[in-house]
């Protein structure tokens, strides 16, 4: 049976039925051109097909429906949005085929979807973020008040052996960037870039610029950029011409495959008078600034209206302080940033903490082998957290990087070091830092670790010595390091997690007897198996070789 909708908008009132009358009698009166004129889309569903109902993870389906549109315009693409059991949405983009005159996509079920029915809550025409209102039929079964609505239950997909992933996108701060281009006394173009992360993966990404209002007057944020995602550069990028003036962002919006959304808003739009929904993020994007042909004589100054929380921390730097490369694309910038022998250390207004987030490669290359100590504290604020990705101002230079007990997380992928010496925060049991895909000489863990830190497919490495207390080794420890020639397992080690050596084709590795548990593929297989274990007879890792094809040899127990 075909359904129809049209598309309006409907806002309850006392005066419904007034209006009514109002709408009938103009009607009458009116040329019948006008009373005939068509809306863009007017669209039909029907023979809506999914060839199979039921899916585990890393299934799909075939979802496929013909649509006829008696509206004006072309439908260019159908956007089908499914509801998951408890709060989950995904999109299915589906494309005409002209062979079978049916609109046809894909569903492919994700290990982080929910459990349960998934039904079909509306079809989007030519889906578009960059506008606040689209062409929507939506499914009368969920909402009957929706309009226009359709019988969509045909679409019912059931979902089993996922876990559901709730988690929000991860916005990069330290990668956000904003510059004017093409300046004129008339205006100019904003530009925007960052960086944004999720397991899922993102759906999309929005930056929302407000012009500077004169003063007493309130902010509109109208300016709505769509990010688009640029695989060269690894960052969602956009641009908006816009006239003279001033552009503060007001909001920044992220979402993932399912739905996770995530909204922050500037704290600093507040003083005109602009709020956000309860569940956006209160965040400070005050040197998120565009100018456009105006000069900074004449941007109106702030009003008068912010907190005591919003001014400037004692802590934080001083303009003399900051590091600063040109703003541009190709170029890192760091706000609240203090530079001390090559090392930058940010200032986190929410965490009233530091970061390291960068070397200054300004000045030059680090000579190799220099030992950099980061600092504990700046400015009298803990230093907590070292994040350093080799495509942004990583140490030119290999330095020997030693790393203090006030660090309680550590982010590093893609660097070269001579040496990295870890505190013992690093290889706490539930520690979430991670080290991987980096190049580096030498490890050092902290000489009372009872567990071994994440660290994954590290080349350049050729031996590491094991704390000597040390009693589990981590599911991935050194995971991929092709370079790994040597390590002795220490006596006090019970425990080594699963593909912990795995890809370490050329190692050959002690382990003792007191070892007693040997996770699955703990020394790789096939190809990437380990180069020989030396082991004691009838021993857990004896055992092990013997059953799993990996190359052995037997030595007596070492004291």
């Amino acid at each position: 049976m075909k359904q129809k909708g049209e598309f309006y908008k409907v806002k309850k009132s006392g005066f419904s039925m007034l209006l009514l009358l109002i709408c009938v009698s103009m009607l009458s009166v009116m040329p019948v051109s006008a009373a005939r004129k068509k809306s863009r889309y007017d669209l039909q569903f029907s023979d809506l097909k999914v060839n199979k109902k039921k899916l585990k993870a890393g299934e799909k389906c075939e979802i496929s429906m013909k649509v006829k549109n008696k509206g004006t315009g072309k439908i260019q693409r159908l956007t089908v949005t499914y509801q998951g059991p408890k709060r989950q949405y995904y999109d299915v983009l589906l494309k005409y085929k002209k062979k079978s005159k049916r609109w046809t996509g894909n569903f492919t079920v994700n290990k982080g979807m929910e459990k349960g029915i998934w039904k079909i809550w509306c079809v989007t025409a030519d889906k578009n973020y960059d506008e606040e209102y689209h062409y929507s039929c939506y499914n009368k079964n969920l909402d009957k008040l929706i309009t226009p609505g359709a019988d969509f239950s045909k679409g019912n997909i059931q979902i089993s052996g996922t876990k559901a992933d709730y988690k929000k996108p991860k916005i990069r701060w330290n990668n956000l960037k904003t510059w004017n281009e093409q300046v004129t006394a008339k205006g100019g173009i904003i530009n925007c870039r960052l960086k944004v992360t999720d397991n899922s993966g993102i759906s999309f990404v929005r930056i929302i610029f407000a012009k500077r209002p004169e003063e007493g007057k309130k902010l509109i944020p109208d300016i709505s950029i769509i990010m688009k995602y640029n695989k060269k550069t690894g960052y969602y990028e956009g641009s908006s011409t816009q006239g003279k003036g001033k552009y503060l962002v007001a909001g920044i919006t992220a979402a993932d495959l399912f739905g996770n959304e995530i909204f922050y808003y500037n704290s600093q739009c507040e003083s005109y008078g602009y709020y956000q929904p309860e569940n956006s993020i209160r965040k400070d994007l005050s040197d998120l600034s565009v100018s456009l042909g105006i000069s900074e004589d004449d941007i109106p100054q702030e009003t008068e209206k912010q907190t005591e929380s919003e001014r400037e921390p004692i802590a934080k730097p001083r303009k003399t302080d900051v590091f600063v490369n040109k703003r541009s694309p190709e170029t890192s910038e760091y706000d609240y940033a203090v530079v001390i022998d090559k090392v930058v250390y940010q200032y986190r207004m929410e965490t009233d903490d530091y970061a390291v987030v960068a070397f200054d490669e300004n000045n030059g290359n680090m000579e190799d082998g220099r030992k950099v100590k980061v600092r504990a504290e700046i400015l009298g604020r803990p230093v907590t957290e070292v994040t350093l990705h080799g495509e942004f101002d990583p140490p030119q230079g290999r330095v020997h990087l030693i790393l203090p007990e006030s660090v309680r997380k550590i982010q590093i992928d893609e660097c070269t070091f001579k040496a990295i010496t870890f505190p013992s925060t690093f290889t706490k049991k539930n520690s979430k830092s991670i080290v991987s895909e980096c190049t580096i000489g030498k490890i050092y863990l902290a000489g009372k670790s009872v567990y071994t830190g994440n660290i994954y497919q590290i080349s350049g490495l050729k031996t590491i010595k094991l704390p000597s207390k040390l009693k589990y080794i981590k599911a991935g420890f050194l995971k991929g390091s092709t370079d790994l020639e040597k390590i002795s397992i220490p006596n006090q080690v019970r425990t080594i997690g699963k593909e912990a050596f795995a890809g370490c084709r050329n190692l050959k590795i002690y382990i003792p007897a007191t070892v007693k548990n040997i996770g699955k593929n703990a020394f790789g297989k096939g190809d990437g198996c380990v180069k020989k274990i030396y082991c004691v007879k009838n021993s857990a890792a004896y055992k092990y070789a013997k059953k799993n094809n990996i190359p052995y040899k037997t030595v007596s127990i070492k004291e």
